[in-house]
């Protein structure tokens, strides 16, 4: 079986939620026999091969709108051309050209939805409805539509009837034994956030509410800047003045072992998630965590009957500084919590079971065209 990813940059840590599934997914659908083919972009990517999956990059332009739209279109025509069974798409944006290869081939098409892009408060009207459509063309245009979250899995199938939908969650890397302590925080009083440096996500809120706190625990705010220059340079000057605050940019590799590992508490405070890998990533790490209240953090953290962690309102500094301040003054309850936590995200989510049941989808699609 010959397989074809769009709608990740490249397979480097630290790039994105979606480049760690497609990474995740691809080394072991490789494992299990499948030709692997992951199309990237050169500015993320100088590779040509990554533990037997083949890479290639397409061209593109790095702008806001043009960047994913031209890589999109080249990487399609493509993979439309090229010897492969099935394509599979990932993200709405890309999501939108889902009517080359259906049009202009018998290729079999998936598509993963990791999230509702048109919510995202980076976009303007006009690339809001262009990703409304890519929304529609995730369905319309596709042989099976795959969802990252129950959330995400409800939505669909309330929306489009009689359409395959699948719910694979995404998972995270069990930490490995012993990882060291930070060496610039050895006493690990420090509260982290991990993501991406965009307006959806909160952070100016979570930093705001962090500086009304008396405390000697530091914030370290890690993650990339995704075309939001503007939003970055809010950030920088919120924490202005602040020793406490640093905005460390992204962490991979051994320095994000370190930190995530030994962080005190895990701060989320986003608008909107599809199924945040970050979250995954330190609840399976054991460290509590401190998210927004919306369907897709709180899913990750199973019942709401159940508590694993600390919840708010993503609009309310004052709910987030309330509970900064509770996680801060409990730190034996904080400690549990992240351990309930962990417990649960260990029971639940597995990369394993999630190449196993993609793989299921496509023998599915094949032998069905047969």
């Amino acid at each position: 079986m010959k397989i074809a990813m769009i709608g990740l940059r490249g397979l480097d840590d630290g790039l994105g939620g979606v480049e760690k599934v497609v990474r995740e997914l691809s080394t072991r659908l490789v494992k299990q026999g499948a030709e692997v083919t992951c199309f990237c972009r050169p500015k993320y990517n100088t590779k040509t091969e990554w533990e037997g999956i083949r890479l290639v990059n397409t061209r593109t332009l790095y702008t806001k709108h043009g960047e994913t739209a031209f890589y999109a279109l080249g990487s399609m025509i493509s993979a439309t051309r090229g010897d492969y069974d099935v394509i599979h798409i990932h993200a709405m944006a890309s999501a939108f050209l889902a009517w080359i290869p259906r049009w202009f081939s018998n290729k079999k098409v998936v598509v993963t939805v990791h999230g509702l892009d048109w919510q995202r408060a980076k976009w303007g009207p006009v690339a809001r409805n262009i990703l409304r459509l890519g929304e529609w063309c995730a369905v319309h245009l596709s042989d099976y539509t795959t969802c990252v979250s129950l959330s995400l899995l409800i939505y669909f199938q309330m929306r489009y009837l009689h359409h395959p939908f699948a719910y694979i969650p995404n998972s995270f890397d069990p930490a490995p034994d012993n990882v060291p302590a930070p060496s610039d925080f050895p006493d690990g009083k420090y509260i982290l956030y991990m993501g991406r440096l965009v307006p959806e996500k909160g952070v100016d809120r979570l930093i705001e509410a962090f500086r009304e706190i008396e405390t000697d625990f530091h914030l370290l705010i890690a993650g990339p800047d995704s075309h939001a220059p503007d939003y970055v340079k809010k950030l920088h000057q919120l924490a202005d003045g602040n020793s406490r605050i640093q905005l460390i940019g992204p962490i991979t590799g051994n320095r994000k072992e370190e930190l995530l590992s030994h962080a005190y508490l895990f701060v989320l405070p986003s608008e909107i998630e599809g199924l945040p890998v970050a979250l995954l990533e330190a609840a399976g790490r054991g460290v509590c965590p401190l998210i927004s209240n919306i369907p897709t953090n709180m899913e990750v953290l199973g019942s709401r009957q159940i508590t694993r962690g600390f919840t708010f309102k993503p609009e309310s500094i004052p709910e987030l500084r309330t509970a900064l301040e509770t996680c801060l003054e409990n730190p034996e309850l904080t400690k549990a919590l992240g351990e309930q936590a962990k417990e649960h995200v260990l029971a639940n989510y597995s990369w394993d079971q999630a190449s196993k049941d993609t793989l299921q989808i496509y023998h599915e699609m094949l032998e069905e065209s047969k």
